[in-house]
This record gives C-alpha cells, sequence and structure tokens, in this order.
C-alpha cells in the first residue's frame, strides 16, 4: 500500500438461518507517523586508507550506522549524504543519513 490508496472492501454479514446482507466501504491509507532515527552513541572513527588517504563508507557500514532506528512501516535503506572522505575531512564533523521507508 502506499500513502493515499483508497482499498474497496465488501463486508458481508451472515446470520444463524444462512441469511446475508453485504455492504461496501473505502478505506484511505495513510502513514503520518515519522521514521525515528537512532545516531550511534559514541563517536565514529575511520582509518583514511594508504597510500591513497581516502575512505568510502560502504553499504553494510552505513546500514550498521542506523542500527536501532525504526519505523511503524518496513525501512527500505539508509543513506548518507557523502561517504567518501579524504584528507580534507580530517577532525570532527557531521554527516546527515537518511533512512528510507517503504509501505506495507
Amino acid at each position: 500500500m502506499t500513502d493515499g490508496q483508497v482499498i474497496a472492501y465488501t463486508i458481508t454479514v451472515t446470520d444463524g438461518a444462512g441469511n446475508t446482507a453485504t455492504c461496501s466501504v473505502n478505506v484511505t491509507y495513510e502513514d503520518d507517523d515519522n521514521p525515528v532515527a537512532v545516531c550511534p552513541s559514541s563517536n565514529v572513527t575511520i582509518t583514511l586508507g594508504s597510500p591513497s588517504g581516502t575512505y568510502t563508507l560502504s553499504q553494510p557500514e552505513i546500514d550498521a550506522l542506523g542500527t536501532g532506528s525504526t519505523d511503524n512501516c518496513v525501512i527500505a535503506s539508509y543513506s548518507i549524504n557523502d561517504g567518501f572522505f579524504d584528507c580534507a575531512d580530517s577532525g570532527f564533523e557531521y554527516w546527515e543519513i537518511n533512512i528510507v521507508t517503504r509501505e506495507y
């Protein structure tokens, strides 16, 4: 399902004598809950490779950074705004981790 999707259902009621009645109802699916991002509890340290002096976070490493994050739907992926590091990035900096959810 996707947010705003309308699904038609038919409801059938049967009594003990076998008599039935039906009606139809449209249900609109809405996901109004934001995901909850959980950042690592400590700083993450990477070591720039030799001889290039660079490091690129792998997707499993990015996924691990988002561990503990939740959503009422399924988390489809984690991404980071810049997973490439070189000598110009040395020191303490902040990076943004993005969480993409998938509707049921």
